[in-house]
Formats: structure tokens, sequence, C-alpha cells
């Protein structure tokens, strides 16, 4: 780095670094010569050697840039396509070229950004009989997402993006756990209401699924038979899926 610019620690293993007064072809030069001595460099623990090596992305910071949000959105698309492209070297970010997989890897670090600064909001949609029209004793757990910018975006847009990503374990059982609480805090006040919340066929097979459930009403208190979990019906012909299904029942 050169003595006027700015580097800094952005949490995780990932850094940024702001060089100010410089071209792309230098902020080019730059980013390969780090990489390069970060793939140089020896970790030696005990008796073993290890290597570190890095993915860099590079974005131009213009007149016309919007904000800081944008930036780093770039940058986040720009690291992911580095490491897609085999890891250990640089992407530089392309407004003009943006593919559908930058498209995606662009709503990726926008949940990532929006689950870490806790702007994920939980909705309650109560569902009644038409007998009984108070609103109360169930209700169906739908969740959105504060974007940088404020708007609401809804499931539709972001869900099948950390499906596909393999984003949906850490974000379902972070929903699941805040809703529990939610679910709890209700019933502390008054009103016994039961909680159903849709699972996707990749949080039903996948490994963690009983953990994550188990965790959920252990730290929020709830207990299991005021919480709903509701599958469509093509999820029901996995194998699989019965057997996390029996899992789940015999908890």
């Amino acid at each position: 780095m050169r003595a006027t610019d700015t580097i800094a620690r952005l949490g995780g293993d990932e850094f940024g670094v702001l060089l100010e007064g410089c071209t792309l072809e230098q902020a080019t030069r730059i980013a390969d010569n780090a990489r390069q001595a970060i793939r140089d460099f020896r970790f030696v623990w005990g008796t073993s050697t290890l290597s570190v090596g890095a993915s860099i992305g590079i974005v131009q910071i213009r007149a016309d840039t919007e904000n800081v949000a944008n930036i780093m959105s770039a940058a986040d698309i720009a690291c992911y396509a580095a490491k897609d492209a085999g890891r250990n070297r640089i992407h530089v970010y392309e407004a003009d070229g943006v593919s559908d997989r930058h498209r995606e890897m662009h709503w990726v670090a926008r949940v990532t950004r929006a689950a870490e600064n806790n702007r994920l909001e939980l909705f309650f949609q109560p569902i009644v009989s038409l007998r009984n029209l108070d609103g109360r004793g169930f209700h169906e757990l739908t969740v959105r997402l504060r974007d940088d910018d404020g708007e609401l975006v809804p499931p539709s847009q972001f869900i099948p993006i950390a499906e596909e990503s393999g984003m949906i374990q850490a974000l379902g059982a972070r929903v699941l756990r805040d809703a529990c609480r939610q679910v709890v805090q209700w019933h502390r006040e008054g009103v016994m209401m039961r909680l159903s919340v849709n699972l996707s066929v990749q949080q039903l097979q996948h490994d963690s699924c009983l953990t994550i459930v188990e965790e959920a009403l252990r730290a929020s208190g709830l207990a299991p038979q005021y919480l709903d979990l509701e599958i469509t019906e093509s999820v029901l012909m996995a194998e699989t899926t019965i057997e996390a299904i029996d899992a789940l029942r015999a908890e």
C-alpha cells in the first residue's frame, strides 16, 4: 500500500482498501502485488506450513457514484466474481457487464448485510376461521428485508437467492429464533397464539434442520405445540424429507 492509502478490516476475513488519487491501472497493479505478496507468505504452525490466498475485487469511484452502499455492494460482487473464477485472483467490477451470476451475488451481498445489521423484519399474518374473526390463535410467519435505501423487499426477491447460495440455513435459523422469542413474549402478555413457519426443501433436507428447530425452541422457551412447520407437497417426494419429518415429530 502507498502512504496515502487506507486499509481496514471490514469483518471476518474481509478487508477494504481505499486508494485515493489512483487510476484503474494503478489500482490493478497494487491489488495484484498485494495478492502475490499474500500468496508468497507462508504461515508456520508447529510442523505445518500453510499458504494463504486472497480474492480481490476492484471498484472505481466516479463522480456519478451514488453512495457508499453502492460501492460496497459492487466490491462484494467483484470479490465473489474473483472467487467464482478460481480464487487467488483479482476482478474489476464493470456495471455494464453484470451477468445473471453477478446479480445473484449482488443479492447475496445485500442479504448478508441486512442480516448482519438486523434489517430482517418479521411479519405475522393471522389465519382465522370465517366463524371466528378475532384474528387470534394461528399466525403465519413472513419475513421482509429492509434494503440499504430503507425500502422493504418481499421474500420472493431474496429467498430464492438465499436457497441457491446456501445462505438459507443461517438465514432461516435466525428468523425462526427471533420469531419464537416474539411468540413467547406475546404469551407472557396473555395472547396465546401458534406460529406457522414455511420450510424449503433445502432447509428440511439439511443435516442441521433438526438442530436449528431444537435450538430455537430451547433458546426462546417456546413449547413445541405452539410451532407448526409447513412444507409444500413437492417436498414430500424425497425420501430424506420423510426421514427429517419423522425426526422432527419424535422431538
